[in-house]
């Protein structure tokens, strides 16, 4: 019609415009739906003021394995491993994480589920096991670092959680980085779990 009056061939440019238009929208609905139904990805302020939440609560003396799940408005569900110091009373650490819990609900709008994570406080068996972990840090590479070790002893295996820290240019290779190091403790203890709670830059 447009051409006819006009006598100009654009009907059908008009309606490419047009399906292009549709597809566009079609996109983008199905994106948001997707993230939604699959949660998206969290949101770095958000995880940092989860940690800083957790790790002001009384005998916590670090945090580890942060997981967020955002499905909306309302709908953020998260859990992480809160350290706490194996000689603090049971019932005592029980309040305290709920006491957290309902902090982070009531203040971030977030429903999280706080595990605890009893941190032996022997300093010989710290001392042993900080020999371990950095004698199989140097033999994957004498440049790393291991720092902050501390560990858990369960009745089935024995958590160890430690910071690496790597010269600059190897930091995207974290992954790879873990992966080796893990290796290299399991074979000198195959009952250890091993947790590199996060690979930073030297400074």
């Amino acid at each position: 019609m447009i051409g006819h009056a006009f006598d100009l061939a654009i009907d059908g440019y008009v309606g490419l415009l047009i399906s292009l238009f549709i597809l566009y929208t079609g996109y983008n609905v199905a994106k948001e739906t997707v993230n939604i139904l699959l949660g998206s990805s969290p949101n770095p302020e958000l995880c940092n003021q989860v940690k800083d939440f957790v790790n002001e609560g009384m005998y916590i003396i670090g945090t580890h394995d942060l997981k967020v799940h955002d499905y909306g408005p309302g709908r953020t569900i998260a859990s992480i491993h809160a350290e706490i110091q194996d000689t603090v009373n049971i019932v005592d650490a029980h309040l305290i994480i709920d006491d957290l819990e309902k902090r982070i609900s009531e203040e971030l709008n977030i429903n999280i589920v706080i595990h605890i994570d009893p941190i032996t406080t022997d300093k010989e068996k710290i001392k042993g096991m900080e020999e371990i972990v950095k004698s199989a840090v140097k033999e994957v590479n004498n440049s790393f670092v291991a720092h902050n070790i501390r560990m858990t002893i369960g009745y089935r295996c024995m958590n160890v959680i430690f910071e690496l820290s790597v010269p600059s240019p190897q930091v995207p290779a974290a992954d790879t980085i873990r992966k080796d190091i893990i290796h290299k403790l399991k074979e000198k203890d195959p009952q250890l779990n091993v947790i590199v709670n996060s690979v930073t830059a030297l400074t």
